[in-house]
């Protein structure tokens, strides 16, 4: 039976052409060994011939399905790790999947970073696993068998993952580790765009007593505020228009787990209420529903907005602020963390070294000099996208200073409340009406692309959704 020796690269089974050939490039792009498949049948024959590291496996294929395919590569190839795509609507069918030995999943629409992160995640876990050592004979021959170790956390979501030796950090794992191992139920991660919420996430998860049960992780932004009641909570059938059967909400599907609200202060005002009757009482009702149900569950919730300024716009209940910050996790931005941005610099220059085939062996002292002193406003999600950069397009054994190019984000003379001096005059209407035109200066720019324009502006997408939805853009 053939199984996955690791000399296997990534598989995209994935009907949608558009979808398929979008996926593939980008991961051609970032250095992996890509192949698309348009259904599971062929997925399956090509393993036969190679089989591969990492499959990206639609559940809805025609022929056959996700979850059938996802049975038959557990079963012939162990060694390979599965991740299930889905849309919100099939969330219950990929919470399954995992269940069924999966290694995660992705939600449609999903950003292409979450998946180079995935896939890089794994591969990389994969490289540092050492091979066995050769087989004695007097091991051969040894008659009792000692206790198998518990296992750890997989080695993409290990506390050394969260790279810095700074004392802010070192406080910050500590904390990590203590809240993961604890009882606590409900933790607020806080910090700038970038800064590894999501990974710490994923940590206090995969190193609890939890580990073995699902990890839901939701993007509250992403999700129609329409839907989001639903999604959350479930709900029960001839509740409303097309509610043509029961369905269980993501509260119900992480039960044991733990589920991830990610951008929590996007919650509409009505979620938010129920959400902080879920967390006093760990009971709640289907829409439509009648009876409580209760779930045994950790919240894990982030963000990185200022809940105490939403608070005091009225637009967060108060009440659920100090609910959800039972146990406060502040990650640190690289701000002030010279140290720790070279350390994660050698990081990522050595993960795409291996990646991409380059033999660059660190920085020159300009190099150095440069990354000490620029302002990482994209924090470490910006820093590991100026060295996948340099890694990909430049050759030679030390990167020098000219191969780090920032994003330096929009001059005074492209934001539109620049005046001759750069300061503000009269009559501009205030700073609302100058948050306003800035956003529709870097949307204008970049023809409406979300991304690039959040980029532009130095925030992540989701506070830019915010904030277009605040000025009517959205």
């Amino acid at each position: 039976m053939p199984q996955a020796d690791g000399s296997g690269g990534v598989f995209v089974v994935e009907d949608e052409q558009l979808l398929r050939w979008g996926l593939v490039t980008q991961l051609r792009r970032a250095g992996f060994e890509v192949e698309g498949c348009e259904s599971a049948e062929d997925a399956l024959q090509r393993m036969e011939e190679k089989p591969a590291r990492v499959v990206l496996l639609d559940i809805r294929l025609p022929g056959m399905d996700g979850m059938e395919c996802l049975r038959i590569l557990r079963e012939k190839y162990p060694g390979t790790a599965v991740v299930m795509m889905t849309g919100h609507g099939a969330i219950e069918s990929a919470v399954e999947a995992m269940r069924l030995g999966a290694y995660n999943y992705l939600t449609k629409p999903f950003d292409s970073r979450s998946v180079l992160s995935m896939a890089d995640a794994i591969l990389g876990a994969a490289e540092s696993v050492p091979a066995p050592a050769p087989e004695t004979a007097r091991e051969r021959t040894r008659t009792t068998v000692e206790p198998e170790a518990p296992p750890g956390p997989p080695a993409g979501y290990r506390i050394d993952n969260l790279i810095g030796s700074s004392p802010a950090m070192e406080q910050m794992r500590r904390l990590v580790l203590k809240v993961a191992r604890s009882s606590a139920n409900t933790v607020l991660l806080t910090g700038e765009s970038g800064t590894g919420k999501d990974l710490a996430a994923q940590i206090i998860h995969y190193s609890s007593r939890r580990a073995s049960k699902p990890f839901v992780h939701v993007n509250v932004a992403a999700v129609p505020s329409a839907l989001f009641e639903s999604e959350l909570f479930g709900h029960e059938r001839g509740s409303f228009t097309d509610a043509h059967a029961q369905k269980q909400g993501l509260l119900e599907l992480a039960g044991g787990g733990t589920i991830y609200l990610d951008e929590i202060g996007e919650l509409t005002r009505e979620v938010q209420t129920k959400l902080l009757h879920f967390l006093e009482h760990r009971s709640f009702r289907r829409v439509g529903g009648v009876d409580p149900l209760q779930v045994d569950i950790r919240v894990v919730a982030a963000t990185n907005v200022d809940l105490r300024a939403r608070i005091a716009a009225q637009e967060f209940r108060e009440d659920l602020y100090f609910r959800l910050r039972v146990i406060p996790i502040h990650m640190p931005s690289l701000e002030g963390r010279e140290d720790d941005v070279l350390e994660l610099a050698e990081h990522f220059l050595a993960r795409f070294n291996r990646r991409l085939g380059k033999h660059f062996v660190g920085f020159d002292a300009e190099a150095r000099r440069k990354l000490r002193s620029h302002r990482w406003t994209g924090n470490v999600r910006e820093l590991r996208n100026v060295i996948e950069r340099a890694v990909t397009l430049e050759d030679g054994t030390r990167v020098e200073s000219s191969m780090l190019v920032f994003d330096e984000g929009p001059r005074a003379a492209d934001t539109p409340e620049s005046a001759g001096s750069g300061e503000l005059v009269a009559g501009t209407g205030g700073l609302k009406e100058v948050e306003k035109r800035m956003l529709i200066s870097a949307l204008d720019r970049t023809n409406w692309n979300q991304v690039r324009a959040a980029e532009i502006l130095g925030i992540g997408r989701d506070a830019l959704r915010y904030r277009m939805r605040k000025h009517g853009l959205l």
